[in-house]
């Protein structure tokens, strides 16, 4: 297991066709075993892990099951990509297809839960009440807990059961409080991303979406994230940030999409003058990679302003209105001039079509 997990880690996007995939017409498929192995290795022990964490034994026993919660993750990964391609579907036939999927939602929901006791845990200790944190190997320190949250994630992003994504609003303060570890030092395992997607997933049910207004991860993590990209140096940043930014724009998408009040969203003015002094340099062809997510992500944070400026402009004093409209449409001109000079028409017209008035 730990050699697979290696693998996938090693070779993310050569190692899963061959680990997860079968002849069809085998009546040995050992891809589709090897997976049913890893989710009852995950399902058996789960429930042994709290009351073993004090244990000499649960250093290796996390370890493996990090490993397999890695080895899922890139499989939900590796069913996501195969369906819009028809040669990563040659070993899924369809009733293995439909057998893992009902497994993998038995999976997801018992490492939520096993989250949410371990987070639950976690809170018991800093309060003063015997936990497994005393031993000092918390929530934060336990191998399982990034391996479980981008597994979590990469499912509750696509998947669009309801169920699912409302049982994991019990988990979004644990995301805030891993969000702001990742803000504050580079020593830890990067988790931001993993989180927004989940966050994808779940501000689409409305006890997700109240269990979000009702932690502090959007004015602590989401806000302050976004205005470092923002503000930041570009020769500081890299595609990582860029790729990031884009996905809380997303966030505030999502938000302002269920958002049914005329009023403007908290923080939509503050958002909108960061946005609207941000500043893009002239772009060069040909683009690098890092030139492209660059200007995605302004394309985005533009996309986001034009939505917020239906509501947030009314509400402010008329001089600085004119002022931020102009900022944000002499950034959009220049992003697009960008975007010419790539010879990217569809995020040239993207431009084109936007308005902030």
């Amino acid at each position: 297991m730990h050699c697979a997990a290696t693998l996938l880690a090693a070779y993310p996007e050569r190692a899963p066709q061959p680990l997860f995939s079968d002849d069809p017409e085998t009546s040995r498929p050992i891809a589709y075993l090897f997976v049913k192995m890893v989710q009852v290795d995950i399902l058996s022990t789960l429930h042994l892990l709290i009351p073993n964490v004090n244990t000499t034994e649960y250093p290796s026993l996390s370890h493996r099951i990090a490993a397999a919660l890695d080895i899922m993750t890139s499989f939900v990964g590796f069913l996501i990509t195969a369906a819009d391609d028809a040669s990563g579907q040659q070993g899924l036939t369809p009733d293995r297809i439909l057998k893992l999927h009902e497994d993998l939602l038995k999976t997801v929901g018992d490492v939520m839960e096993y989250l949410r006791d371990r987070w639950d845990d976690y809170l018991a200790g800093s309060r003063g009440i015997g936990s497994a944190q005393n031993s000092g190997r918390s929530i934060f320190e336990d191998p399982i807990t990034p391996a479980a949250v981008r597994f979590v994630a990469t499912w509750l992003r696509d998947d669009d059961g309801e169920a699912l994504r409302a049982q994991a609003a019990g988990l979004i303060d644990l995301f805030a409080e891993l969000y702001k570890m990742n803000l504050a030092s580079t020593g830890r395992p990067e988790l931001r991303l993993p989180i927004l997607a989940a966050l994808e997933g779940i501000l689409q049910t409305s006890d997700g979406r109240e269990a979000f207004h009702s932690s502090d991860i959007l004015p602590r993590c989401l806000y302050s994230d976004l205005r470092v990209i923002l503000t930041g140096q570009e020769k500081e940043l890299g595609t990582g940030d860029y790729m990031r930014g884009s996905a809380i724009v997303q966030i505030f998408h999502i938000l302002v999409e269920y958002d049914q009040s005329s009023r403007p969203h908290p923080g939509s003015i503050a958002l909108l003058e960061l946005i609207a002094n941000s500043e893009v340099q002239p772009a060069r062809a040909p683009a690098s990679a890092s030139d492209r997510f660059r200007l995605d992500f302004v394309t985005d944070a533009l996309e986001l302003a034009a939505a917020l400026s239906k509501n947030a402009l009314r509400d402010i004093p008329s001089t600085t209105q004119q002022k931020v409209q102009a900022s944000l449409k002499t950034l959009a001109l220049t992003v697009k001039e960008n975007w010419i000079i790539m010879k990217d028409e569809s995020m040239t017209t993207r431009l084109a079509e936007l308005r902030f008035d």
